[in-house]
Formats: structure tokens, C-alpha cells, sequence
């Protein structure tokens, strides 16, 4: 019923209101976008546009997914939290600890998951190129890890002044 609509829309939009539309933006999770592009009202090509709000969820929903596939798991990490892959409980070093899963205290919790979530949307509606999408997401990924030598100003690890980087947030907040 989806589909039939959009198809619908893109099809009267010319006798109607004599215009053509050239993006399609869309959920992603639908065939609409297959059903308008695959009839082409326009003989032309209509560009497909994702809704950062989906996409934003989408990642959620499979960092939540993750949780319980990782439970009978066991895997070790280094002191700054980075998985050491091949590494068993047998061969690993001082400062490395092993983990039975991914989630629990200090690790994936839903509240981190919501946090990296809301990250991950704004790398997206913030950025215009997708490398700079990408590059920004990593960030998010090594900050979230542990590693802060990508962080910029707004990460109290990077800068090393804890008292300094909670005042510089409270005193800019409370401006806005």
C-alpha cells in the first residue's frame, strides 16, 4: 500500500502541480522507493535519499541486536579498552583483561548505547561528504573505546583537565 502511494504521488505530481520530483526520501525499510524508481514516471532518474532519524535508529537497533550474541563470548582487551583479536585468557599479558560480553558495567548499556546512538546521528546530519561522515564515526568509536588521541576540545580525556573541560561545557549550556 506504501509503494502503491508513493507511485501514486510521483505519478499526478506533473498534471497537478507541474513539477517533478527528483529526490525520494524515504524510511529505507520500504519498497516504495524500488516501486517508484522501477515504474520511472518521469523517464528520468529520481535519487534516493535516507532519513538520518531511520538510519540514527537503525544503529541502535543493531548495537542492541549485538548484546545478546555476545553473552556466551569471550574475548580480551587491551588497557585502553581495544579488542586484541586471537587473544585467549592462556596467552594474554599483563594489563589485558578478559571479558565474557560486551555488555555490563563501564561497557555497551543501553544508556551507551542511546549516547553513541545520538552521536552517530549527529555524524551524519552534521556532515555533508561521506568521508567525513565516516571519519567522525570512527572517532566516536575510538573516543567510545578509550583511545582519545582523534578527540578534539569537547572530550575531557583529550584535553586532560576534567575541572576545566565541565566548566567550559556548564558556562557555554547556560548561555544557550
Amino acid at each position: 500500500m506504501e509503494a502503491d502511494g508513493a507511485l501514486s504521488i510521483f505519478e499526478r505530481s506533473k498534471d497537478l502541480y507541474d513539477c517533478q520530483y527528483t529526490k525520494y526520501l524515504g524510511c529505507g525499510d520500504s519498497n516504495a522507493y524500488t516501486t517508484v524508481r522501477n515504474n520511472n514516471p518521469y523517464n528520468t532518474d529520481i535519487a534516493e535519499l535516507e532519513c538520518t532519524g531511520h538510519v540514527q535508529k537503525g544503529m541502535g537497533t543493531a548495537l542492541t541486536n549485538v548484546l545478546p550474541e555476545s553473552k556466551a563470548k569471550k574475548f580480551v582487551v587491551n588497557s585502553s579498552g581495544i579488542q586484541l583479536r586471537n587473544k585467549t585468557a592462556a596467552n594474554q599479558s599483563c594489563g589485558e583483561k578478559m571479558y565474557s560480553d560486551i555488555g555490563g558495567d563501564g561497557r555497551l548499556t543501553k544508556k551507551a548505547i542511546l549516547k553513541i546512538q545520538g552521536h552517530y546521528g549527529a555524524a551524519v546530519r552534521d556532515n555533508s561528504t561521506i568521508e567525513d561522515m565516516e571519519s567522525v564515526i570512527w572517532v566516536i568509536y575510538h573516543h567510545r573505546s578509550g583511545n582519545h588521541t582523534r578527540c578534539a576540545d569537547w572530550c575531557a580525556s583529550h584535553n586532560g583537565d576534567m575541572e576545566k573541560h565541565i566548566s567550559t561545557h556548564f558556562h557555554h549550556s547556560s548561555v544557550m
